[in-house]
C-alpha cells in the first residue's frame, strides 16, 4: 500500500512531469500492440478460407476419373496442383500461427504494462490538468481525455481494423518510442519524480529503484532528471521481445492468394495465377516425370497440350468442357443431371459410390472367368491320344470314328459333349473315365487351379493368360484382372476420404 507524504521544506529540483507528447505515444504504441492479435486471426481466416476452397474443389476433380474426357490428364494434373497448394499453405500456417502467437503475447503484455503507467500518472485529483502534476499538457492547463484513449484496455477488443492488420504489426516492429529528452517535463510537484521518488514511501528513499514498463522508466534511489530516466528500448524486456517478435512475423512470406476454382471463370484466374502455375508446373513434371521443371515456353506448351490452347479471355477447350460436365445423382429418389462446380460432397460421394459398385461387378465376373477349361483344341489331342476305341468311346467328349480313307481313329465329338452336359467349367475324374467334373473357377488362385490337371492326360484347368502349354508363366502376362480393379477401386477410394 503506498502511503504518500508531504516533506515540509524544500523540494529538489527532481520533480518534473512527463510531456503530454511523449505519453501519447506511448498509448498509440500501445494500442498497436493490442492489435498484433487481429493479423493472427486474419492470416487464420484466410488460411482457413483457401483451404476449404482448395478441399472442395480437389474432391470434386475426384469424379473426373468416372468420365471419359478430351483432356485426360488435365484432372490428375490438378488434382496434385491442389493438393501441393494445399500442403504449402498449412506449412505457412504452421510458421505464422507459431510466430503469431508469441507476438501476440509479448505485444499484449507490453500493452498492458504501458496501460498502467500511463493510468497511474493520468491520476488527478478533480478540475483540469493543472491539478495533476505527472502529466503536462502540450498547450494550457488541460488535455483532453480522449487523448489517452489507446491506452484502455477495451481497444484490445476491436476488430473493426482488421484489413489494416499489417499496419499494426508492423508498428510494433518499429516501437518508435519517445527518448528522455522528449519526455521530460517542467518541474512540477509529481510525487514519481519528487525527492527522488522518497515520496512514495513514507518519506523514505526507494529502494530498489522504481521500474515502470519493465525498466523502460527507472528511477534509482540517488538518480535525478540530470541522469536519463527514460531508458532505450532494450532496457526493456517488455518492449523489446515485443518488437522482436513483430518483427519475426513480419520477416515470414504472406499467405499466397490463390482463386479458388468455383466455377469456370474463377478456374480460368487459378490457372493463370503465379502461385498456382508453379505447383502445376511441379505437377507436369511429376506427372510426365520430365528431368527439369518445365518453364516459360516449355511450360506454355505443356498447358496447351493438357488444358487446351486460350483464347482471346484465357479461357481453354479444358475450362468449356469441364464447366459442360453434368453427372446423374439421386436427389430425393429423382434422377437429376447436376454440373461439375455445382456437385455437393453428399453428390460426390453418390457418383463414386456407384463407380465402386459398377467396378466390383466387372471384379467378380473377371474373378469366376479367372480359371477357365484349356481349350477345345487341348481336348482334341487327348481324344487323339487314344487308341482303344472303348476307352475314347467312355470319355464324355470322345467318339472312336472312322476316316473317309478307312482308317479309324479317336476324335474330339463336341455334340457328344454337348448331350453329355460337359460345359466349359466342366472337367473329368482322373484315369480317364467319367464321372462327375467340377468347377474350374472354384479355384481362386493358381495353385489350386492346376492341381485339379493331376491324374489327366492333358490339362482340364487352366490359369488364364498362360500358354496351352503352361510354359508362359514368366512374368504371369495375363495379369489378375480382379486384383487391378479392386486396386484401382482402393486407390480411388483412398484419395477420396484423405479430404
Amino acid at each position: 500500500m503506498l502511503i504518500i507524504i508531504s516533506l515540509a521544506g524544500a523540494a529538489l529540483a527532481n520533480n518534473e512531469a512527463f510531456k503530454e507528447a511523449a505519453v501519447v505515444k506511448l498509448c498509440k504504441l500501445s494500442a498497436n500492440q493490442k492489435k498484433v492479435s487481429l493479423k493472427v486471426n486474419a492470416d487464420a481466416q484466410l488460411s482457413k478460407t483457401m483451404l476449404q476452397g482448395l478441399a472442395a474443389f480437389k474432391t470434386k476433380l475426384q469424379v473426373l476419373a468416372t468420365r471419359q474426357t478430351q483432356h485426360p490428364l488435365a484432372g490428375s494434373v490438378l488434382e496434385l496442383a491442389t493438393s501441393k497448394l494445399y500442403e504449402q499453405i498449412l506449412i505457412s500456417l504452421e510458421a505464422r500461427i507459431e510466430k503469431g502467437t508469441k507476438a501476440t503475447a509479448t505485444a499484449s503484455y507490453a500493452a498492458g504494462r504501458i496501460d498502467e503507467f500511463v493510468g497511474l500518472i493520468a491520476l488527478k485529483t478533480s478540475g483540469n490538468r493543472a491539478t495533476n502534476t505527472c502529466i503536462e499538457p502540450t498547450s494550457g492547463n488541460d488535455m483532453a481525455d480522449e487523448q489517452l484513449a489507446d491506452c484502455q484496455s477495451s481497444v484490445l477488443l476491436k476488430t473493426a481494423e482488421a484489413a489494416q492488420a499489417d499496419t499494426h504489426v508492423a508498428a510494433v516492429a518499429a516501437s518508435d518510442i519517445p527518448d528522455d529528452a522528449a519526455t521530460k517535463g517542467q518541474s512540477k510537484s509529481c510525487l514519481l519524480t519528487q525527492d527522488n521518488g522518497q515520496q512514495l514511501i513514507s518519506g523514505q528513499a526507494v529502494s530498489p529503484a522504481i521500474k515502470f514498463i519493465d525498466g523502460f522508466y527507472a528511477h534509482t534511489p540517488t538518480a535525478t532528471w540530470a541522469t536519463a530516466r527514460i531508458k532505450p528500448i532494450g532496457d526493456s524486456p517488455a518492449l523489446s521481445n515485443a518488437k522482436t517478435a513483430a518483427t519475426n512475423l513480419r520477416s515470414e512470406p504472406e499467405l499466397p492468394s490463390i482463386p479458388i476454382p468455383t466455377d469456370e471463370a474463377s478456374l480460368i484466374q487459378f490457372l493463370e495465377s503465379p502461385t498456382a502455375k508453379n505447383k502445376i508446373a511441379e505437377a507436369i513434371k511429376e506427372l510426365k516425370e520430365l528431368s527439369t521443371l518445365p518453364q516459360n515456353s516449355q511450360l506454355t506448351t505443356e498447358l496447351n497440350t493438357i488444358f487446351g490452347e486460350p483464347t482471346s479471355n484465357k479461357s481453354r477447350p479444358f475450362t468449356h468442357e469441364l464447366n459442360a460436365l453434368k453427372f446423374d445423382v439421386k436427389t430425393k429418389g429423382a434422377q437429376s443431371k447436376v454440373a461439375f462446380f455445382s456437385l455437393e460432397e453428399k453428390q460426390i460421394l453418390q457418383i463414386i459410390e456407384k463407380v465402386v459398385t459398377d467396378l466390383r461387378d466387372q471384379a467378380s465376373k473377371a474373378e469366376d472367368a479367372k480359371c477357365t477349361v484349356e481349350a477345345k483344341e487341348d481336348k482334341q489331342k487327348e481324344c487323339e491320344a487314344i487308341e482303344q476305341d472303348t476307352v475314347c468311346n467312355a470319355k464324355k467328349y470322345c467318339s472312336y470314328v472312322k476316316e473317309s480313307d478307312g482308317t479309324t481313329k479317336c476324335k474330339y465329338n463336341e455334340t457328344k459333349a454337348k448331350e453329355k452336359g460337359v460345359s466349359v467349367t466342366q472337367t473329368q475324374t482322373t484315369g480317364g473315365a467319367a464321372g462327375e467334373g467340377v468347377k474350374c473357377s472354384d479355384h481362386k488362385d493358381q495353385a489350386t487351379c492346376e492341381k485339379a490337371n493331376e491324374g489327366n492326360t492333358t490339362k482340364v484347368c487352366g490359369w488364364e493368360g498362360e500358354n496351352t502349354n503352361g510354359s508362359d508363366k514368366s512374368g504371369y502376362k495375363y495379369r489378375d484382372f480382379s486384383f487391378s480393379i479392386n486396386k484401382k477401386l482402393a486407390l480411388m477410394v483412398a484419395a477420396f476420404m484423405v479430404w
